[in-house]
């Protein structure tokens, strides 16, 4: 089991020779401790369906091995066995911990790791649980617990940033219970869109802060913070219980819950779910989506194109007397529809995007449109699969181009 401590030595072992310490065992500053987090994870169901992101533990183990042969400082994250040496993750983390002052002790080794990550590892999809695991491996060595869920990579000085696929992940959040979410500072571009998409719950749901480094991470994260973070957890969850059972538009709308909001803002101006709340009690909803947020739902709105690939295979096989278009008219109708959901979501600065989809969607109607009243036959068959191949290098280049504005909204 990769998260059991290794087996004490037999008394075989001991008359051979194996260096052992008499004694109870050493205990690690923090034995075991697990933050959440979110991993991509295969559906319930047992088709084909595409992983998505969900909640999920990370674990931390530390043991002080009793054997004195194996008491080498170690940081291994996953079950492969693989630590700083080989693993970039696990590597960066010992860096990060040194420059902090932190260096694991020679006696103390940490694993980190959990079902969700090792099922992650081995489908080779998206793992960002930098910024969780480093708190991890802090408290491993500080002994300092946390309690909370963290989203976010981080770099050898501590830095922290958002993780690719962020907006699909804050829509995918699920209950909070009023628990903590720390994302990394960045993240205020992008929160006002979660209002303007009738998403505000999800502030009263989970106690979202903003951290801006390693440091403050650390501190929001413990299960038992200090000064200005004890205090303004404690008012929120004051907040949350009376909010619990009401609908968050008419809550926001009491006097006392407003002011209360105000003055947590005021009392920590990195708390995202106070701010926002705050916001929208005073009338201040965005109407529109970040950048960012945009092209990630213009991107999944377009997704249906993908199948005109299996048109085009349709069309070359097809006889000279059939068409083969299959259903591109189907696919124009929800892709439409799809992306004409975003407009009212579009602000004037992004129209660029919306309109590229848009035309998009008009190139494949002309394109299906054509084909229908076309005649039949070689050349015609040609002409089809030749207009066909001009679309999917535009869908293409525009999925590229969404990829891209996504990827500049997250700092990457």
């Amino acid at each position: 089991d990769a998260y059991q401590a290794r087996a004490e030595p037999s008394a075989g072992d001991e008359k051979s020779g194996a260096a052992a310490t008499d004694g109870p065992a050493a205990v690690p500053p923090l034995a075991e401790a697990t933050v959440r987090t979110m991993l991509w994870q295969a559906p319930q169901s047992q088709d084909d369906s595409p992983w998505v992101p969900a909640v999920a533990p990370l674990h931390m183990q530390a043991l002080i091995p009793r054997d004195d042969a194996q008491k080498t400082a170690q940081l291994r994250v996953g079950a492969s066995g693989e630590d700083e040496l080989n693993n970039p993750l696990a590597r960066t983390l010992s860096q990060l911990l040194a420059a902090r002052g932190e260096e694991i002790p020679k006696n103390l080794q940490i694993h980190i790791s959990s079902p969700q990550y090792e099922a992650a590892v081995a489908a080779d999809m998206p793992r960002p649980v930098g910024a969780a695991a480093a708190v991890l491996a802090s408290a491993a060595i500080t002994g300092r617990a946390p309690d909370a869920m963290i989203l976010g990579r981080v770099d050898a000085e501590g830095n922290l940033s958002l993780p690719q696929n962020f907006w699909l992940m804050l829509n995918s959040l699920g209950p909070g219970n009023g628990r903590k979410l720390i994302l990394p500072a960045q993240a205020i571009d992008w929160l006002p869109s979660l209002m303007a998409t009738e998403k505000t719950g999800i502030f009263l749901d989970h106690e979202v802060m903003l951290a801006s480094d390693l440091d403050q991470l650390v501190e929001m994260s413990a299960s038992q913070p200090q000064g200005s973070i004890a205090e303004a957890s404690a008012q929120f969850a004051d907040i949350h219980a009376h909010g619990r059972n009401k609908q968050v538009r008419d809550y926001l709308t009491n006097r006392i819950v407003r002011q209360r909001l105000a003055d947590l803002s005021k009392l920590a101006p990195w708390h995202a779910s106070a701010a926002m709340l705050h916001a929208h009690s005073i009338g201040q909803r965005p109407v529109s989506i970040c950048r960012g947020a945009l092209a990630v739902e213009l991107r999944d709105a377009l997704k249906p194109m993908d199948g005109v690939s299996a048109i085009i295979d349709q069309a070359l096989h097809a006889t000279a007397e059939s068409k083969g278009t299959g259903k591109l008219g189907d696919i124009y109708n929800q892709t439409r529809d799809a992306v004409e959901k975003l407009d009212s979501l579009t602000s004037r600065e992004d129209q660029d995007l919306l309109l590229n989809a848009r035309g998009l969607t008009i190139q494949l109607r002309t394109i299906d449109r054509a084909i229908r009243i076309g005649s039949s036959g070689m050349h015609f068959r040609h002409t089809q699969i030749q207009g066909l191949r001009t679309f999917m290098q535009g869908y293409t280049n525009l999925l590229n181009e969404l990829q891209l504005v996504e990827s500049t909204a997250l700092g990457h």
